[in-house]
């Protein structure tokens, strides 16, 4: 019964992450329509995103700070998103207390 139990649980993990890699593939294509560019290595942010994610809120917050890093940062055309800077941005998300 222990091993069903382990068994669903990773399910449960499994379908969170794909749920929350698909919703930091949208935010980072809706970046991709604001600023009129190609992000390269999307599905790996997303990727990177979603494992590192406590729920959607994480998601939002990260891909606004992308959004904000793209928009200072005069990114045009096609670009490789530096992962140090999303890294960057899921520590912030990730340290704001919601206590």
């Amino acid at each position: 019964m222990t091993e069903n139990k382990g068994l669903k649980m990773k399910e449960g993990i499994n379908t969170f992450m794909e749920s929350v890699e698909e919703r930091a593939k949208m935010q980072l294509l809706a970046i991709e329509m604001a600023y009129n560019i190609k992000i390269r290595n999307k599905d790996d942010v997303a990727r990177i995103i979603a494992a590192s994610s406590r729920d959607k809120s994480d998601v939002l917050m990260a891909c606004s700070s992308i959004s904000t890093w793209i928009a200072r940062n005069g990114i045009s055309g096609e670009t490789v998103l530096p992962i140090d800077i999303v890294m960057q941005s899921m520590k912030a998300a990730n340290d704001i207390d919601r206590g």
